[in-house]
């Protein structure tokens, strides 16, 4: 049994107890002491059961997981990816390869289960399985023992049937090498970008020039589609107000909710323990008893509580002068439980005993619990149905106006809400009234509407909605080129100089290739400067050049022998010129061993992942719990 480890982690005879000791671990440690028979099935896999407490445990820590992560976004982001279905879809898969493994006869010995326990760090002190440290642990994450111990039997009964399943798996030493040059090898080049404003003085633009380009390019001359519109908002604000709530919704609004205006009591305490092993004899619990009593008396007289604990406590907080800090009902055992709670601020209690040892406690601070008064939350119930009352009846406003609107015009609608109907200037996706702010949404839906048509731009609530009837449209139109003839000129000329940079820079590629350090006099010329970067084959966005494949391309191609390129890519053009390529890293033999466990997990993971697939073709899966059913596999 696990316990006995404690009493025998330092001994020679240990190795020879293990053999007696896995036959008695399966009696002490089976499922099911901890929830005895109750079982609440969500699914079934073929002939065997997923259980509710099951998807709860691993859902809480991938949850808590999540938050430790991304703090308070964490259980939005939860239910925006829908966690809970994909931890229920984990689940099953988890269990059909487990039935997998068990149609191949394989097994995981309480032989290997214990040594995988013994051999965990946060088990272990001075290097040894410690069974206390491992005892408390598992009791502070609230986690029995036993489920703990058959998660890692499953655990390791998975870890055989892949090892099976991948024993053939090779990587060659190509494929190694490959991802090693992929991830390690760098390229430092030397660029210049040859900015078109630099060229253009060089380029000048005719009337004819201009006005072709006007007319090859007619949609960058259109102006945008316009809407006049007789409108009016409405907001959460505009509806109801506070009087409208009855006093019974509010009481009944607090009664549903108790439970968020009802506070535990909490208290923040220190506490100094003697460990007392289970087989500990009478004669040592009275002298582990008489110590503590003896710096109980210290205390009584001055000393200083932390001090001792430093000194005396064997409990992980005795660096912390035994701090515990804040907890509620429910997260200490019973009897320590029952002792701290019955201190005020100040007090020591007697010699405590719990399955840990003998312990002192004092507490430092207390915080009363319970029930915040109706008349405390008054004023924050009422803020919440004032508010659920109000989206209800704009929503209710939405679909009424849509659906009647031709029943009155849409100033006697505005009236209806205390609100005038305002007449607006021609607006079209880029206008930002003052009133209205940006109406690039209103001006895609209004795209779809024809002038007498009516809609509702739905906006946040606290923005308010915008009720509208289309007065008059404008589709898009050409402008005139009298109107637009210095922006066709100045876009003609910014085009030549783009070509005008794209051919000089070909004309110093061949000098370039023969003289790489051309590359400095023709910044100095150009006023322009030189960057150097590195990178490597895998970086998508370069440093100072961003996305730019082209670039990347004929970067990589570049070597001594052939050291320069021009690089022409969405009307940039860049001059490269090759440095060096080297390797980064400070254990390359490290590196690719690394690289070659990579490779095979991910060889691992693609031969599971077809598996699953399988299985779940042949397999009989059925869905008990109805909540899980929304969801495909």
């Amino acid at each position: 049994m696990i316990q006995d480890l404690r009493r025998y982690t330092d001994s020679f005879l240990f190795k020879l107890l293990l053999g007696f000791i896995s036959v008695t671990f399966v009696i002490s440690f089976g499922m099911g002491s901890f929830f005895g028979d109750r079982k609440e099935v969500v699914a079934r896999v073929d002939e065997s059961e997923i259980l509710q407490r099951d998807f709860q445990r691993m859902y809480g820590q991938q949850l808590e997981s999540l938050r430790r992560r991304l703090g308070e976004n964490a259980d939005q982001i939860a239910q925006q990816v829908n966690l809970r279905q994909q931890v229920f879809q984990q689940l099953i898969d988890r269990q059909l390869l487990l039935n997998m493994a068990e149609s191949l006869n394989l097994r995981a010995t309480d032989l290997e289960v214990q040594e995988y326990i013994r051999q965990q760090p946060y088990f272990q002190k001075n290097g040894q399985f410690d069974f206390e440290t491992y005892e408390t642990l598992l009791s502070q994450n609230r986690l029995p023992t036993e489920d703990y111990e058959e998660s890692i039997r499953l655990d390791l009964l998975l870890q055989k049937k892949q090892q099976l399943l991948t024993a053939g798996i090779i990587i060659s030493e190509r494929d190694v090498e490959q991802r090693f040059q992929l991830q390690n090898e760098k390229l430092e080049v030397r660029t210049l970008q040859l900015l078109p404003q630099v060229f253009l003085e060089e380029v000048s633009v005719s009337e004819e020039q201009a006005q072709q380009y006007y007319q090859e390019n007619p949609d960058e001359f259109q102006t945008l589609p316009r809407y006049r519109l007789a409108y009016f908002t409405l907001g959460i604000n505009d509806l109801t107000k506070v009087e409208d709530v009855r006093e019974r919704a509010v009481r009944r609004y607090y009664e549903r909710n108790l439970e968020t205006y009802t506070t535990p009591p909490e208290v923040r305490a220190r506490h100094i323990l003697l460990r007392s092993p289970s087989d500990a004899d009478d004669t040592a619990k009275a002298e582990q008893r008489q110590q503590l009593q003896e710096v109980r008396e210290r205390i009584v007289a001055g000393a200083d509580f932390a001090e001792e604990a430093k000194v005396v406590s064997q409990d992980m907080t005795k660096e912390k002068g035994g701090d515990l800090g804040w907890f509620k009902p429910g997260e200490m055992v019973p009897a320590f439980e029952s002792a701290a709670f019955g201190l005020q601020p100040g007090e020591m209690s007697d010699i405590v005993e719990s399955p840990f040892g003998l312990h002192l406690i004092k507490v430092e601070e207390r915080r009363e619990g319970g029930q915040q008064p109706i008349e405390e939350v008054r004023e924050e119930i009422v803020a919440i149905l004032v508010e659920e009352m109000a989206q209800r009846e704009l929503e209710e406003a939405r679909d009424t106006f849509r659906a009647t609107f031709n029943e009155k015009s849409i100033s006697d609608w505005a009236s209806q809400y205390g609100k005038t109907a305002q007449e607006s200037e021609w607006l079209d996706s880029s206008s930002t009234p003052d009133d209205l702010g940006s109406v690039q949404g209103l001006a895609q839906q209004a795209s779809e509407l024809q002038p007498k048509d009516h809609e509702v731009w739905t906006r946040n609530p606290l923005q308010g909605y915008v009720f509208y009837q289309i007065q008059e449209k404008q589709d898009s139109q050409a402008r005139p080129f009298e109107e637009v003839r210095e922006i066709a000129t100045t876009q003609v000329q910014e085009k030549l100089a783009r070509e005008l940079a794209q051919q000089k820079g070909t004309g110093w590629l061949t000098e370039l290739q023969s003289e790489p350090t051309a590359l400095e006099p023709i910044a100095e010329e150009l006023e322009l400067e030189v960057a150097t970067i590195v990178f490597n084959a895998s970086t998508r966005f370069l440093p100072e050049i961003g996305d730019n494949p082209e670039f990347r391309k004929l970067s990589l191609k570049l070597d001594d022998s052939n050291p320069a390129a021009v690089s022409v890519y969405e009307g940039r053009t860049d001059l490269i010129v090759f440095n060096r390529r080297f390797v980064d890293v400070e254990d390359p033999d490290t590196a690719r061993e690394r690289i070659r466990t990579n490779l095979r997990l991910e060889l691992q993971r693609a031969i599971e992942t077809k598996q699953i697939e399988a299985l779940r073709s042949t397999a009989m899966i059925e869905v008990v719990d109805p909540v899980f059913r929304t969801t495909e596999p």
